[in-house]
């Protein structure tokens, strides 16, 4: 880092110049302790400097960078840090060159940022990356213009990405978790990218991927493609004669026809099994909650994405494409709603949900998945304490000091206590634990709480966007629901 590079060396020097003038004219003692402490503020204080915030994958910044505007407040502090003359001078030299290299290529972000569409796309593409590459080699940055170059740099890549016409899913999954990352989601080409990958979902196979002829398993009813991989199916187990779910329903659906002819009429939903739980969000309530006919699993249509009419037949993603012996990416499970993933295999709903970094390419059917983390190694001695696997990921209970692991199927399966930052243990569920807030949960320890001077309930600040240092300054705090019923003399 550029700070330590630049002072060290002239701090030893400085240092031993002055200890050799404090032995010529005898100093005090006392003098030497000043001089001694002041030698030590100096390393932490450069350590501090130069530790400045590193960007994320998403800027466009080389690990290492030095914040510009903290380089020139170094500056400011010459003989503060005792920096020699040929050190400040280098050091401006490096902040003379950042601010040259931004004149130049600030034009460049401005015209990513503004046009939608760029006749000469590739050029600007190859333009801001080679400006990236420069400010890589700079070694000094600033965190705005990192950002905004960034952005700029993913709008190249999508405008080049719409003037090549047919995209990979691969490649076009990459650019909206970039755009994702760099909070670009409502932005008209993150949109339109979405809409060219949903518009090649319907000649794809179920992992949302067009199928190469070299690699693809055709029905030979409807002509579809698909990955034997993604169906479950081992490539020695293929016929001549593959046909896919779809088409087998229908062959059988015309065969009954045909012998038992029967006359149309209003096809009433099947009563539910009482009890029956939405495998995605794991309650009851919902009047929208339908079970698949093929395997008897409950889900919440609006929870699982599935678009159907009160009425119809609801069959899952894996009963319709007649995928067998499943288990999810995450946990390593069998059983419960599946959706599959872009990579070729299969992830229950409730896990893919509630794993960081994961996108639905289709928002509205949530499916195919992309982002998912692959399963964690089996460590020896750690396995799941309810169903004992040792394979799939792993969680640990919520509560502070309790070490008890489980999978999150697991949890959600049992019906487990949710807590906020995560679930409660089967031991600890069976506690009672008196709730508070809009989202009914419990006090952790640590967290910030605010209490209602009106009604004397206490909130959670992340829950009604209090922090803890605005509300040190505030002799009093009313919350939402009490400041639209009560009177205004009241909270007075």
């Amino acid at each position: 880092k550029l700070a330590p590079n630049f002072f060290e060396q002239g701090g030893r020097q400085a240092g031993s110049e002055v200890e050799g003038r404090k032995e010529e004219e005898g100093g005090s003692e006392l003098a030497d302790g000043n001089e001694e402490s002041e030698r030590s503020e100096q390393p932490a204080r450069l350590e501090e400097t130069s530790n400045v915030a590193q960007p994320s994958s998403s800027s466009s910044s080389s690990s290492g960078s030095a914040d510009v505007d903290q380089l020139m407040e170094l500056l400011r502090e010459e003989e503060t840090l005792r920096v020699t003359v040929d050190e400040a001078a280098a050091l401006r030299s490096k902040v003379e060159e950042y601010q040259r290299w931004w004149e130049v290529t600030n034009p460049l972000v401005e015209r990513a940022m503004k046009d939608e569409t760029v006749p000469d796309a590739l050029a600007l593409q190859q333009e801001l990356r080679a400006a990236h590459e420069t400010l890589s080699s700079l070694g000094v940055r600033r965190g705005t213009e990192s950002m905004q170059l960034a952005r700029a740099l993913w709008r190249a890549d999508a405008m080049r990405s719409r003037t090549r016409g047919e995209v990979e899913l691969e490649e076009a999954v990459e650019l909206m978790m970039r755009g994702r990352e760099l909070e670009l989601e409502e932005d008209t080409l993150f949109s339109e990218t979405r809409r060219r990958i949903l518009s090649s979902l319907p000649a794809a196979c179920v992992c949302g991927k067009l199928v190469k002829e070299e690699e693809a398993m055709r029905c030979a009813e409807c002509s579809h493609k698909y990955h034997p991989r993604c169906l479950n199916i081992c490539l020695s187990d293929t016929v001549q004669e593959f046909r896919c779910e779809a088409c087998r329903r229908l062959a059988a659906s015309r065969l009954s026809d045909q012998f038992h002819p029967a006359e149309p009429q209003e096809q009433e939903a099947a009563a539910l099994p009482e009890g029956s739980l939405c495998q995605v969000c794991f309650r009851e309530e919902g009047e929208d909650l339908v079970e698949c006919k093929q395997c008897q699993t409950s889900v919440h249509a609006s929870c699982y994405g599935w678009a159907g009419r009160a009425g119809d037949a609801f069959c899952c993603r894996a009963c319709e494409h007649g995928v067998r012996n499943l288990s999810c990416l995450v946990c390593c499970r069998a059983g419960g709603a599946f959706k599959p993933c872009t990579s070729g295999d299969w992830v229950h709903l409730c896990c893919a949900k509630r794993a960081e970094g994961v996108l639905f390419v289709d928002e509205e059917r949530k499916e195919p998945v992309a982002g998912v983390p692959p399963p964690a190694v089996p460590r020896k001695g750690v396995k799941c304490s309810m169903c004992k696997l040792a394979a799939g990921q792993l969680v640990t209970c919520s509560v502070s000091g309790c070490r008890i692991k489980f999978h999150l199927y697991c949890a959600l399966s049992c019906r487990l206590r949710e807590r906020r930052k995560g679930f409660a243990c089967w031991k600890h569920s069976s506690e009672e634990e008196e709730v508070y807030c809009i989202c009914r949960q419990g006090y952790e320890e640590g967290e910030f709480m605010i209490e209602c001077d009106h009604c004397k309930e206490w909130f959670h600040g992340s829950c009604v966007g209090v922090e803890e240092e605005a509300a040190e300054e505030w002799e009093t705090w009313t919350c939402d629901k009490c400041r639209a019923t009560a009177e205004p003399d009241e909270l007075a």
